[in-house]
């Protein structure tokens, strides 16, 4: 049960608008991770992580992107592609050792989304698919620490002998 601390008339809410669940245009998106969840696959024979990803920046501004990044698979190959694509976001947000996926959130990075065409014979609609991760500044890790000034020119005689 949910007790409102309000009283909501349905009547006087338009509930015919819909919300644009369009997919995004391809292209590259700054975001950053609202929530993950650790899920077992259909077969439950392995688990991934369901990322929600918002943009944060430009037209589609607060805009969902939705991507599975599998951990755990049968498939040593698909294992490989998600813990690749867990590091790359974890190099982009500057964490070098994930334990939690909750040390991801709220950090902005880049994605970059291709389309997905609708498959009708399978009941599918458009969509949008990750298919890389990067750090804002366009480098897939933090800046390095500013390296030190050379140091001053000196005079060829040792200090001592001056």
């Amino acid at each position: 049960m949910a007790l409102l601390d309000f009283e909501l008339d349905v009547n006087s809410v338009d509930t015919t608008a819909r919300p644009d669940f369009e997919p995004l245009p391809a292209g590259d998106y700054e975001v950053v991770i609202i929530q993950s969840e650790l899920r077992r696959n259909k077969a439950n024979t392995g688990a991934y992580i369901a990322m929600t990803y918002q943009v944060v920046s430009g037209q589609y501004q607060n805009r969902l992107v939705f991507d599975n990044i599998n951990i755990h698979n049968a498939s040593a190959k698909a294992q490989e592609i998600g813990r690749q694509s867990l590091a790359k976001i974890g190099k982009a947000v500057g964490v070098s050792k994930i334990v939690d996926t909750a040390s991801l959130h709220g950090r902005p990075f880049m994605v970059r989304v291709a389309v997905r065409p609708a498959d009708e014979s399978r009941g599918f609609k458009a969509g949008n698919d990750v298919k890389d991760y990067f750090a804002v500044s366009g480098t897939d890790t933090p800046p390095a620490a500013p390296t030190p000034p050379p140091a001053p020119a000196s005079n060829s005689t040792a200090p001592w002998k001056r």
